[in-house]
């Protein structure tokens, strides 16, 4: 290969450009980039170059210009075979949820180019929230499903390729590029928007998957208001419990708390708060065992440990709140994680231990699991890996 030095002269806006520098990354070419609608001697160099004419991308090569190359030209001149990287991206998203793809469609929106990786959007907890009335600008609701839907669409619009069923593997970064493996393909990121969610945690009971968004819940901030006047019963004994249960209690008729253990395991101020709530009861050493109904949930079985009984309980409406699985299996010794999985972030930033690689979501350690606060969060994360990929836009490994 040429070991004459590399200048690409270009614009952001420019597709060509960006094809040209995906050509020398992909390579392995060290290069300097300037960007001429920032550098106005360089813009003069451009038009000098090409003869009174401003055409980019104009890279010189050592003593040589070439204008507007191919990738015959551009490898042929630099000694090279003609190999152009199809995985080669500003921008890699993991995770294909509200923080991902509003990340994307900023990413995209600004003409870097973005790729989005999805495991599977059916398993998501967008997808499965049968109605979500508090995601701004739908005053009517709208479901999971359909929300989802228009992310997808609005993303693809700006550009932003979205590849489903892709499970990524693992992760790594040379110091200048980041690698993400995913099956049998590779995608390198100059950044990477980590945002694959979490999952909550299921009873694994029967009724309770064929009844989710039918009266079984698990989030009492999104659908406390469809429980009006109905008696709920709430699974779990921990602050999540304990905090959705007195939300639930502005709505529902009465409320029920199952809990496994002899004692609530919630903090002592939220336990004082529902001694004093009148709507709220607890049945300690309680095992739920089924949830019944035809089209929506009528009602729950439970064990009695205490009194060694099966209880059947009519009710409106099952949450169940025994805690969150976060999807970062593929980051455990690579990218710092707290002890129940995960990715930590600093207070002031969303940077991950493993630099240009950013989390958004419900995946980052105390985030607050909402939809509008994940797509914030996905806005934020789309402005720190822009700056990071344009920073290092000019070096190569």
């Amino acid at each position: 290969m040429a070991e004459n030095k590399v200048i690409l002269y270009g614009a952001s806006w420019c597709a060509d450009c960006r094809r040209a520098k995906k050509f020398l990354d992909q390579n392995g070419v060290p290069y300097k980039y300037v960007d001429i609608e920032k550098d106005e001697d360089a813009e003069r160099f451009v038009i000098r170059a090409n003869n009174g004419k401003s055409i980019i991308p104009t890279i010189q090569i050592g003593e040589e210009i070439l204008t507007n190359p191919d990738g015959q030209q551009l490898g042929s001149t630099l000694g090279i075979a003609d190999e152009v990287a199809t995985n080669l991206y500003e921008v890699v998203v993991v995770g294909g949820g509200p923080a991902g793809i509003t990340a994307a469609i900023y990413t995209a929106r600004e003409r870097l180019e973005t790729v989005v990786l999805e495991k599977s959007i059916m398993a998501s907890q967008l997808f499965a929230t049968d109605r979500i009335e508090n995601y701004p600008g739908f005053p009517e609701g709208i479901s999971g499903p359909e929300l989802a839907d228009l992310f997808e669409k609005q993303a693809r619009t700006f550009g932003a390729e979205l590849v489903p069923n892709c499970e990524v593997t693992s992760i790594r970064s040379d110091g200048i590029r980041i690698t993400v493996d995913a099956q049998d393909k590779r995608y390198v990121g100059r950044s990477v928007i980590l945002s694959t969610g979490s999952n909550y945690r299921r009873l694994g009971v029967p009724g309770e998957k064929e009844l989710t968004g039918f009266g079984v819940s698990y989030c009492a901030t999104c659908d406390a208001p469809f429980y009006r006047d109905k008696e709920i019963v709430v699974v779990g004994g921990g602050n999540s419990a304990v905090q959705e249960s007195l939300h639930l209690a502005k709505f529902a008729r009465s409320i029920t708390i199952l809990q496994l253990l002899d004692e609530l395991t919630a903090t002592k101020l939220l336990q004082e708060k529902l001694e004093v709530e009148p709507k709220i009861s607890v049945r300690y050493n309680c095992e739920l065992q089924e949830i019944y109904g035809d089209k929506r949930v009528e009602g729950v079985k439970y064990k009695d440990h205490t009194a060694g009984e099966t209880v059947d309980l009519p009710c409106g409406g099952v949450f169940v709140f025994i805690g969150l699985t976060p999807n970062t299996d593929f980051l455990k010794g690579i990218i710092d994680l707290d002890d129940q999985g995960f990715v930590v972030t600093p207070p002031d930033s969303l940077e991950t231990s493993m630099p240009g690689v950013f989390a958004a979501g419900d995946v980052r350690a105390g985030s607050i699991k909402q939809i509008a606060s994940a797509a914030g969060e996905g806005t934020v994360a789309s402005f720190l890996a822009k700056a990071y990929a344009e920073a290092h836009a000019g070096t190569s490994g």
